[in-house]
């Protein structure tokens, strides 16, 4: 037979066990949100810059009908475009293709209590320059 002493002993050991196990929940779905908003807002930042970047074609190599992009200018535009939007990435230029990778450091809300302060993501766009078809 239990005394009633014993009873809210055990009580209070099973709230105080699940209030971190809640916590982290909570964390996990607040901050695991905010990582997939910054997600979201990395690939269009990324898709941005890739398809500034891609309108940079060579126009000598429009001439010959190659249409290729001209390298530093897409790099210097995808660059500032991302500059604009307050981020920084990875620009390669491939031919005819712009793939822009930007990655976005967000800071937890709740988990931070936990030793987790932020969460990095990353997202990549690419854009390819159209032809005269």
């Amino acid at each position: 037979m239990r005394h009633k002493k014993e009873g809210g002993a055990a009580a209070m050991t099973f709230v105080v066990l699940l209030i971190p196990v809640l916590l982290v929940c909570a964390g996990l779905v607040i901050d695991g949100g905010y990582a997939l908003s910054a997600k979201r807002r990395a690939l269009g930042y990324a898709e941005s810059a890739a398809r500034v970047a891609a309108d940079s074609l060579d126009h000598g190599a429009v001439r010959t009908g190659s249409y290729e992009v001209n390298e530093t200018v897409a790099r210097t535009r995808a660059q500032a475009a991302l500059a604009t939007s307050g981020v920084t990435g990875d620009v390669r230029v491939s031919g005819r293709e712009v793939t822009v990778e930007v990655t976005i450091v967000q800071q937890t809300a709740i988990l931070a209590a936990f030793g987790m302060p932020s969460i990095t993501v990353s997202s990549t766009a690419t854009a390819r320059s159209i032809d005269a078809n």
